[in-house]
Parts: structure tokens; C-alpha cells; sequence
């Protein structure tokens, strides 16, 4: 179990999965060719299980099917507190960290519906299963992270929010 250093720090196990589920690119780490290996990549979480889609084949997909062990990272950048005294500088920020196990789904209807989900988030698709071309989604692999642990870290400035003049070009 992943032990956090600055616990006054940290998110409650609602807030990491709310903020998990409210952002829009995640990072999967996994082991390739015995070498670390990061990639951004959209996702959703669906009934307490994150999903994401890949082609069949090609490095993250064989990473998984090396070692299902997998860690996955959402954050965002509020803004950097500036100081006079350079080493007084900080970052405002919000992260959530998963650890989990990767799995290619096989289920077609659990593979449905992860694909329905990815629609409803990033493609405000909602019209029901039929709409999916079966030819795109043989084609297409699954991804399912079962998850072992989610911590979430936070570092807010002083009331909890940021105003609109402050928050970084990312959050524009």
C-alpha cells in the first residue's frame, strides 16, 4: 500500500474519485521491455472500475499483457504561488493516484458498455448500445483497471478555491 508523506494533504477517498471522474486525460504507467513507460490516454470511471480504449496491439497493450500491474495519474495545475524568496515558491494543484491491475476486457457486453460510458463522457452520447459499428468495436481493445487503491493529494490556496484571474492557462 502506497504510504503518503504529507498527509494533511490528502483527499478524502470521495473527493480522489470525484476529481477522477471530472478530468479528461489520464496517464497509464506500466513496465515495457523492462522500462518504464508512461502514456496520456482518455478514460472513464464506471461503476467503481476504470476503462479506457486502445488498438489491439502496440506497446501499452503488450506492456499490459507482459504485467498487469499498472499505476494511473490524473492531475491539474491550479497555479504556481509565487514568493520573493524563490525556495518559498509552490503550486497550487490537485492529483489522484491508482493503483491497479490491467485486464483487456473479453465480455462483449461489458466492453459495450464501456464504450458507451467513454461516449457519454467525452462525446455527450447517450442514445443507447445500437449505435456502436460491431466491425469498430472488434476492432478495438478494451481496457479494464481493476483498482487496488486510490489516494488523491491536493494542495489548495487558503478558502479552497482560486479566482478566475488566477487559475492557470491550463484550466482556461
Amino acid at each position: 500500500m502506497y504510504r503518503m508523506r504529507r498527509t494533511e494533504k490528502a483527499m478524502s477517498q470521495q473527493e480522489a474519485e470525484d476529481f477522477l471522474r471530472a478530468q479528461l486525460v489520464g496517464r497509464l504507467a506500466v513496465i515495457s521491455d523492462g522500462e518504464p513507460y508512461a502514456v496520456p490516454l482518455h478514460y472513464v470511471l464506471h461503476d467503481g472500475v476504470i476503462y479506457f480504449h486502445s488498438a489491439r496491439g502496440g506497446r501499452k497493450t503488450d506492456a499490459i499483457g507482459e504485467s498487469a500491474r499498472v499505476c494511473f495519474l490524473v492531475d491539474e495545475l491550479i497555479a504556481v504561488e509565487e514568493a520573493s524568496d524563490p525556495c518559498a515558491s509552490s503550486t497550487w494543484y490537485r492529483s489522484v493516484m491508482v493503483f491497479a491491475r490491467a485486464e483487456v476486457v473479453r465480455n462483449p457486453a461489458e466492453k459495450q458498455k464501456a464504450l458507451m460510458a467513454l461516449l457519454a463522457k467525452y462525446a455527450d452520447y447517450d442514445r443507447g448500445d445500437d449505435m456502436l459499428n460491431r466491425t469498430a468495436v472488434d476492432a478495438t481493445a478494451v481496457v479494464r483497471l481493476a483498482v487496488d487503491e486510490i489516494s488523491g493529494k491536493e494542495n489548495l490556496p487558503p478558502g479552497g478555491s482560486v479566482p478566475d484571474n488566477e487559475r492557470s492557462e491550463q484550466d482556461a
